[in-house]
């Protein structure tokens, strides 16, 4: 949480609203937000203010939000000269009395934020601030999963137990332009794509960034899997069925072999691609060669929609039938990371 707080600001926010949660995991979740951009951090104190002036959270959460020395980065001390800053802290300052008027004043002032940079408060933190690299992730990943092989198997993972590849599921917006940056060399360097077949194959690498930025919106997706069809490497039709779960690739959990899915990515845990299609596909989308020609449907060029449409109107079912007999727990828009959802259901294990 503390490297990518913004993917998780939005249940933050739910959380410190939420009486049955107790003190002691709201003010964690607040330590947690310190590395967030100021605009971000604003939408969290603001939020607090308010529920705390209707009495909805205690003046003992409301004060870590405006201050706590953890790694010298708290955004409203070390913002205290952003107008939008100090026009809130001084709304909560009249509102104020005691100590904590007496600190937010030195707050507002900068005094503690000079006097931070004086003791250099922070210069002992221990643990990373930032994101992961994009490309050293992605090389983890690709040495830990193997192809057909699943966690219980001895001789690889599912992606699931892959930490490397849940860092890119579970905060795909940190990496969307690492994502764009990594398919616009391969588009351009033959040699870039050529030395990730030392580990596994490059449409492998493709079908992980498609599967870990699932999360995405719609819009984001599928500027992403439009820049993917752009590559220029044989079979580049296959790899753009890849992206959309195709079944050639045993991407949805495929046939039940000896009671485990022979998948590289354990699809069925996962958000459903963020796509939609509409009428039917051997109507709409046959006229097209996979070169893209031809006129688009719905706003999507055709090289989208042929795999866009088979997904949504004939796989979800699959998975969704799949789910239900297997008892995998669906995606949930409440409950949305792994590590909270998956490894605490009954048929996890």
């Amino acid at each position: 949480m503390y490297r990518y707080p913004k993917s998780y600001l939005p249940y933050v926010l739910k959380l410190l609203k939420n009486p049955a949660v107790k003190s002691g995991l709201k003010a964690i979740a607040i330590y947690a937000m310190e590395q967030l951009e100021v605009a971000d951090y604003l939408n969290l104190l603001n939020s607090a203010w308010e529920s705390y002036q209707k009495k909805e959270l205690d003046r003992e959460l409301l004060e870590p939000i405006l201050y706590y020395e953890l790694a010298g980065d708290h955004p409203i001390v070390k913002h205290y000269a952003d107008p939008n800053v100090s026009h809130l802290l001084e709304t909560i300052w009249h509102a104020s009395n005691g100590a904590s008027k007496t600190q937010l004043g030195k707050i507002i002032s900068g005094e503690i934020w000079k006097l931070w940079q004086q003791k250099k408060v922070g210069a002992s933190f221990q643990w990373g601030k930032k994101p992961f690299p994009f490309i050293a992730t992605l090389d983890k990943v690709l040495s830990k999963v193997k192809a057909g092989f699943t966690k219980d198997s001895e001789n690889g993972e599912g992606v699931l137990w892959c930490e490397p590849f849940m860092l890119f599921y579970e905060h795909p917006t940190y990496y969307v332009e690492d994502a764009h940056a990594f398919l616009n060399q391969s588009i351009e360097d033959y040699h870039y794509r050529k030395k990730y077949r030392g580990c596994a194959t490059f449409g492998m690498a493709l079908g992980i960034v498609m599967n870990a930025f699932r999360k995405l919106d719609r819009e984001a997706f599928l500027q992403l899997f439009y820049q993917m069809t752009k590559l220029h490497i044989p079979h580049k039709s296959g790899y753009c069925k890849m992206g959309t779960c195709y079944p050639a690739f045993s991407l949805t959990g495929g046939k039940l072999v000896e009671e485990r899915f022979p998948t590289i990515y354990d699809t069925l845990l996962l958000k459903p691609f963020p796509v939609y299609a509409s009428g039917n596909i051997f109507t709409k989308g046959m006229w097209c060669d996979m070169d893209g020609k031809g006129l688009p449907f719905d706003g999507l060029p055709l090289i989208l929609y042929r795999p866009i449409a088979y997904y949504h109107d004939y796989l979800l079912k699959d998975i969704e039938e799949l789910q239900t007999l297997y008892g995998i727990p669906a995606y949930s828009k409440e409950r949305p990371f792994i590590s909270f959802t998956y490894f605490d259901h009954p048929s996890s294990g």
